[in-house]
């Protein structure tokens, strides 16, 4: 369960909230950032669109530096969610947090929405990112989601365990089921609506 503590924005002009998504390889993290985002009107910046460049180019790998910089402006002020499990990034994301969302889903059901996922987007040559096409040989490779997710699963959540404890002051949201995670999306929902002012005070200059 997540703390009871208050979070304010930077400018002080309402409620703060800067999310950071985890979870392995198909847990979900894209979509419950972007349904957040929808539902809030904040930012969604995803790790993944920020790393990859055409032709499957690595950032995180080959240019790390340039990479983290481009973290580190999209996460500097304001309200955001981010989805994505970099940990190069961790130094830059923990400490700006209001709340970590931990999607810890049963590996069964990680490996049906990643085999699913990746199929369609094999069938339709997708366009996963600029630049960069889903199709049936890369499905074959270890480096693919769908074995990454596979053989991650158990170490991941050891490393996602980690994380939760490395960052302090945020609330946590651990969601070992789709039920849990619709009620995390309901608490950060709630969390930034407009704080209601104590009787009696409304109208005074």
């Amino acid at each position: 369960m997540p703390t009871t503590k208050t979070a304010h924005s930077d400018a002080g002009a309402g409620p703060a909230l800067r999310v950071l998504v985890i979870g392995t390889s198909g847990s979900g993290k894209s979509t419950f950032a972007q349904q957040l985002a929808a539902h809030t009107g904040i930012a969604w910046h995803e790790l993944d669109l920020i790393n990859w460049r055409p032709g499957w180019h690595d950032r995180h790998t080959h240019e790390p530096e340039a990479f983290l910089a481009d973290v580190d402006a999209a996460t500097a002020r304001g309200n955001w969610v981010v989805s994505g499990g970099y940990s190069k990034t961790r130094p830059i994301i923990l400490p700006r947090l209001t709340d970590l969302v931990w999607l810890d889903l049963p590996r069964w059901q990680v490996m049906a929405q990643v085999i699913n996922r990746s199929l369609r987007r094999a069938a339709g040559d997708q366009e996963v990112f600029p630049g960069c096409h889903e199709s049936w040989s890369r499905l074959l490779r270890r480096d693919h989601p769908i074995r990454w997710a596979w053989d991650h699963h158990a170490p991941n959540r050891l490393k996602f365990a980690g994380q939760a404890q490395a960052a302090l002051g945020a609330r946590l949201h651990h969601c070992n089921s789709r039920s849990e995670a619709d009620a995390a999306m309901a608490r950060l929902v709630q969390a930034m609506l407009p704080v209601a002012e104590p009787a009696g005070v409304a109208g005074l200059s």
